[in-house]
């Protein structure tokens, strides 16, 4: 195996293909298997391969069901080939890590922390925060982790100078 790769961009419950460069001296038929963080990956744990001699490409389904790493590792059984066409099994497994992308999160800060705007964000697969005016940080640092933050029908005097300052 030459090399595992991943899409650039990687999120929870979205379906994807690892693609795996292999590179064979011969023509052969190998089993492909590939692990999700240690197990078989529940999409495609496993193909059979034809080998044709020289680069080729083989892509299998998956999909990650939480955010963070991930690592997927590509192992190929190669007992089906002659030692002797298989100078060297160290190369018979490669793995890449991504980072998964989690739902979009957002805050909604309005008088009804459980309202219509709540309920309808969090429906469209969003992860939602809400909470009143009062609560809003006062620091980036307290905001970095939203995505997006929405004002649902409140008037800006609510809104203190250093939480105004900080959504900005």
């Amino acid at each position: 195996i030459e090399g595992v790769h991943l899409p650039a961009e990687l999120r929870v419950s979205t379906s994807f293909e690892v693609a795996v460069d292999i590179v064979a001296t011969a023509p052969g038929k190998v089993r492909l298997h590939l692990d999700k963080n240690g197990e078989p990956n529940p999409m495609e744990p496993s193909r059979e391969v034809e080998l044709r001699g020289g680069r080729q490409q083989v892509k299998l389904a998956a999909r990650v069901t939480e955010p963070g790493p991930v690592l997927f590792t590509a192992r190929l059984d190669t007992a089906a080939i002659a030692p002797e066409d298989n100078r060297s099994t160290l190369n018979d497994e490669a793995a890449v890590v991504g980072e998964v992308i989690g739902r979009p999160k957002v805050l909604v800060v309005g008088v009804d922390p459980s309202g219509a705007l709540g309920r309808a964000l969090g429906s469209s697969h969003l992860s939602i925060d809400s909470i009143a005016a009062s609560a809003i940080p006062a620091s980036v640092e307290g905001l970095r982790r939203y995505d997006l933050v929405v004002f649902s029908d409140i008037p800006a005097r609510w809104v203190n100078a250093a939480q105004q300052a900080a959504v900005v």
